[in-house]
């Protein structure tokens, strides 16, 4: 929509109920326009309209954001298509989402049995402060120098699809560092399987082979 000067445009962007609680004032958005597909505009959340539209049964409200357009490229009219940016967090440990969702095999629980329990929190407590919240801890697994497999107790934070944050837990942020390699893929699981190296595959980005752990 036309603002008075042209240099700073307006977007009336409508945003659907349940998404509008994760919306406030100040908020960072980015936003493109049909026009030029390629080109990413940035704009800050000004106010949220609390009079509701109602339209075949589905609640938006508005929300005004601000926008700068020293460059010329936003006309009066145009549809854009906003995103807000909800969280975000810099300079932080991320791991594959993949590996955050590895349901161990038999064999692989049993080569942990036999090489000790992996490292986990004193308690829940400790667990939480870690993150500020009450989320049991997850496990990134790896293999140690002596082809051991391992794993270290995680908690997990934001995630952008295929790369997820994480916070190591306890003694594990000595371990959990730029570099560290983990298995983020289990390429079968027979429970049934007499040799625990049947039972996972090799770290992702990590050295090669297919080999596991020995047995005892």
């Amino acid at each position: 929509m036309l603002a008075e000067n042209l240099d700073q445009m307006e977007i009336l962007a409508d945003v659907d109920e349940s998404d509008i609680g994760q919306i406030r004032e100040g908020q960072s958005v980015s936003f493109t326009v049909p026009a030029y597909p390629d080109a990413t505009h940035d704009g800050i959340v000004r106010e949220v309209r609390l009079q509701p539209t109602s339209e075949q049964n589905v609640v938006t409200y508005t929300v005004v954001v601000d926008a700068d357009n020293v460059s010329g490229q936003l006309l009066p009219g145009m549809t854009a298509t906003v995103d807000f940016v909800t969280d975000e967090a810099n300079a932080v440990l991320a791991v594959s989402t993949a590996a955050l969702q590895i349901q161990p095999t038999a064999a692989m629980r049993e080569a942990l049995s036999a090489d000790g329990p992996p490292s986990r929190p004193a308690s829940d407590s400790t667990s939480a402060s870690a993150r500020g919240g009450d989320t049991p801890p997850s496990l990134l697994w790896y293999l140690d120098d002596a082809d051991h497999l391992q794993a270290v107790p995680v908690q997990v934070g934001l995630s952008a699809g295929a790369l997820t944050q994480v916070v190591p837990v306890g003694d594990a942020a000595s371990r959990v560092q730029p570099g560290f390699r983990v298995i983020e893929q289990v390429l079968a699981q027979d429970d049934a399987a007499e040799e625990p190296s049947s039972g996972f595959g090799p770290p992702g980005g990590g050295r090669g082979g297919g080999g596991g752990p020995p047995a005892g």
